[in-house]
């Protein structure tokens, strides 16, 4: 249901083969293998439905609400994931400019095309309004929970 509705990194052949979403992303690219670092390139003029642009803090979020690293004031988890699998494995994620995202893995992870799926995409502009958190990306795992 969620694919048809949200958009992320990848979409299905008919044989659960992983492919480039090309209606969202221009590539992902491994970087580097040791340490394995992937580079995200979104397309431009990609936009949610209230015109909004799909970017970098919409994958941002996606790492960051999936890890299992962000915490509460209470140090209980900041967000209910489904499933940390693979993004805790990332133990850098960055936004390099608003349609490239960039990510580092503490050990190799094979499924680097299928992590930013489209049950994990969620629009960064609304949490930001919504928290009050002026730039999503400037939380992270280890800062002082918004308030």
């Amino acid at each position: 249901m969620l694919t048809s509705v949200l958009s992320g990194a990848d979409v299905l052949d008919g044989n659960n083969k992983v492919l480039l979403n090309n209606d969202v992303f221009d590539s992902w690219t491994v970087t580097s293998a040791s340490p394995q670092v992937v580079e995200y390139k979104i397309k431009p003029n990609v936009k949610w439905s209230d015109g909004a642009a799909f970017d970098c803090k919409d994958m941002y979020l996606a790492w960051l609400s999936h890890s299992g690293l962000a915490k509460g004031p209470d140090g209980k988890d900041a967000f209910v994931a489904a499933s940390t699998t693979g993004y805790e494995l990332i133990n850098s994620a960055t936004c390099k400019d608003p349609l490239t995202f960039e990510t580092k893995y503490t050990s190799p992870y094979l499924d680097y095309k299928g992590i930013f799926n489209s049950a994990a995409m969620m629009p960064a502009h609304i949490v930001e309004a919504q928290a009050g958190v002026p730039d999503i990306t400037k939380l992270t795992p280890t800062s002082d929970p918004p308030r």
